[in-house]
């Protein structure tokens, strides 16, 4: 019985100072390299459970979370998909779940894919070009050499690929139409026409061009509404050369609306109140024999508002007088 226990206490012994599994690590180790989430998964099941400890590992994995989407956020700004990819796929395996990583991922893939879309298109257009020119070079060549040369042209190959670049033009139009890029939408259905017209189709034509229509609809819209609120501000700075020049603009199409009409009105008001007081100061002067002063009051006033009743007249006479004064002054030097 005494060996018994000896034994046992020897086992119980030796069982404190055995190793700890290879694939165990501490809460220390796990924060350090930012693994939050297993961190948390090893604090959840301890016991007696730590919410104090669980809170604040919490907040750092959020912490964690929101700098490192910045990054992913920044490489896809940068057009690097990979890294951006390796660092989502990081924080899926290591972090606990959240639902801006599905967002992001479905972004990251979305940019991607848009930006192969464009380059493809950007290939595909060149290719067309290409094959324009190749055709019309082996039209040359059928058309200058002898018979015996038609047995061995290219132009039943090249037309094979014309066909098959029509296709590929065809399938980027509708691409293109699907992410509202009209003038992508446009450039390849055009070229895909212009290789094999029985591609035609009535429907994605007329969806383009009312895309076309309502994109350059809206860039109206958004140079209007941005000419309103300059020509505002030059109204309250009193900048009559800004607001001669903007009204100038938007007093001509495609700008019209009540908006617009508005604004023109304002500002031909302030114009028209700015060249009276003009007006009025000129008479003063005038009345007082400073006639140079008056002439320069009168000028602005006319620059103004062309069409105000009688300053036009009154400059005109004031200039006479100035001559005169300068002619009789020359005669008594």
């Amino acid at each position: 019985m005494r060996n018994a226990l000896v034994v046992m206490m020897l086992f119980m012994v030796g069982c404190s100072h055995m190793p700890r599994h290879v694939w165990y690590e501490t809460q220390e180790e796990l924060e350090a390299k930012h693994s939050y989430k297993k961190a948390l998964e090893q604090l959840t099941v301890e016991q007696p459970q730590s919410k104090k400890r669980i809170a604040k590992l919490q907040r750092k994995a959020k912490q964690f979370r929101i700098a490192q989407l910045k990054k992913v956020e920044t490489q896809m700004a940068q057009k690097k998909w990979g890294e951006a990819r390796d660092t989502l796929n990081y924080l899926i395996d290591t972090q606990p779940w959240h639902d801006d990583y599905a967002k992001m991922q479905l972004t990251l893939q979305s940019r991607k894919n848009e930006e192969i879309r464009l380059l493809e298109t950007k290939h595909a257009l060149a290719k067309a070009n290409l094959l324009k020119a190749e055709l019309q070079l082996e039209d040359f060549f059928d058309r200058e050499q002898s018979a015996w040369h038609l047995l061995t042209s290219r132009q039943a190959t090249l037309k094979e690929q014309k066909q098959e670049l029509a296709k590929t033009l065809f399938e980027l139009s509708v691409k293109a139409l699907a992410v509202q890029d009209y003038y992508h939408a446009q450039q390849t259905y055009g070229q895909a026409l212009a290789l094999d017209r029985n591609l035609n189709a009535t429907l994605l034509s007329d969806a383009i061009n009312l895309g076309v229509y309502q994109s350059n609809k809206k860039a109206i819209q958004r140079r209007q509404n941005r000419l309103i609120f300059q020509l505002k501000q030059a109204i309250d700075e009193q900048d009559f050369d800004q607001i001669i020049h903007l009204q100038s603009i938007l007093a001509n199409p495609p700008f019209e609306g009540k908006q617009v009409e508005n604004i023109l009105t304002l500002a031909n008001q302030t114009r028209t109140e700015t060249a009276m007081r003009l007006d009025s100061k000129a008479d003063n002067v005038y009345r007082d024999g400073d006639i140079e002063t008056a002439i320069s009051l009168w000028k602005q006033a006319v620059h103004l508002a062309p069409d105000l009743l009688g300053v036009q007249d009154k400059l005109a006479r004031a200039v006479k007088v100035m001559k005169k004064l300068a002619k009789l002054r020359q005669i008594q030097s």
